[in-house]
């Protein structure tokens, strides 16, 4: 039933409807106990029920009663205080240049994990990665490189260096503290990739702290930003891996924007694109206005050079309803 009623299956355990199961058997009790009564009434039908007729039903109804209040007993139990680092308390002496409103991005960061939830209780300075019950395509984890490389623990669409635009990134972001946890990295590719980049990522920067567990860098403060491209909110579907290895995204008859960041008027970008059957690819200015270019079917796969005239973005759209796939996006620069 979990698996095929849509209600249910929202509720993602069965174990939530437990409270409803308590209600009803709570008013199924009340029932049973009332045609208890116009039975014991039934059978002794004088004027006036004497104590020892009603004592069984009074007694199964006290004991009914004390079973339930017992089970909602809030009893005292034993509890050991949550596993928080206490550098975490310590934030602010080892980051004495770090704002009040300065983030903290937590790795890893390949699934959401509440325990970072429970260390902002701590450092009390907003979070770039926490925990919601439900992936969230919307969310600028699934969006935007360096954030996307983390989280996938490798590309997404959008190629290039994460190193060479991951602090202006941050620094865009409102990120001035990354805090590397090992662990909660077991080991394997989530440790290795997670840590490489981190480190390759701060690899002009000396960690402000370091432990057996802990590793916590400043954000610097980048003086020349780097154009880097970011997925639109809507529309974009989620990353699938082709036959062919590639990672792609789906989309369709709705546009889905492609925003250009520090970017300027003239602006080169290279498009790799695959369609699911015969749809073409149709492109248009950033705010979706004006269409501008129109590219043909490519069951095959194919690959196009791109100016971004107004240094903002572009939208794309399928021309079809099965979509087309987008396996690269990639800025060029002027040597390109």
């Amino acid at each position: 039933l979990n698996a095929t009623i849509p209600f249910m299956r929202i509720s993602r355990s069965v174990s939530r409807y437990a409270l409803m199961v308590q209600l009803s058997m709570a008013v199924l009790a009340g029932m049973g106990t009332a045609q208890l009564l116009r039975r014991t009434v039934a059978d002794n039908p004088g004027p006036r029920l004497k104590v020892v007729t009603l004592l069984p039903p009074l007694l199964l109804t006290t004991a009914l009663l004390s079973a339930t209040l017992f089970e909602s007993w809030v009893a005292p139990f034993p509890m050991s205080p949550p596993d928080t680092p206490a550098v975490y308390a310590r934030l602010p002496e080892i980051l004495p240049d770090l704002s009040s409103s300065g983030a903290v991005l937590n790795l890893p960061m390949n699934y959401d994990r509440p325990g970072y939830l429970l260390y902002q209780t701590v450092h009390q300075q907003p979070l770039t990665v926490a925990y919601i019950s439900r992936d969230d395509p919307r969310t600028l984890t699934e969006r935007v490189p360096l954030l996307q490389h983390f989280r996938h623990l490798g590309p997404d669409i959008i190629a290039g260096d994460p190193t060479t635009v991951g602090l202006t990134i941050l620094q865009d972001l409102g990120v001035e503290a990354v805090v590397l946890d090992r662990y909660k990295m077991p080991g394997g590719q989530e440790r290795e990739y997670t840590e490489a980049l981190a480190h390759s990522l701060f690899a002009e920067e000396s960690a402000r702290y370091e432990d057996d567990r802990i590793t916590i860098y400043s954000v610097p403060t980048v003086g020349q930003p780097q154009p880097y491209l970011m997925l639109g909110a809507l529309h974009w579907g989620p990353l699938r891996m082709g036959e062919d290895g590639n990672r792609r995204r789906l989309i369709g008859q709705q546009k889905a924007k492609l925003h250009l960041q520090h970017g300027s008027a003239g602006q080169q970008l290279r498009l790799r694109y695959r369609s699911v059957t015969e749809g073409a690819l149709e492109l248009f200015n950033f705010d979706g206005t004006m269409q501008w270019q129109t590219l043909p079917p490519a069951p095959d796969g194919a690959e196009v050079t791109l100016v971004l005239a107004d240094g903002q973005g572009l939208s794309l759209q399928a021309s079809t309803a099965d979509g087309v796939w987008i396996e690269a996006v990639a800025l060029l620069d002027e040597t390109s």
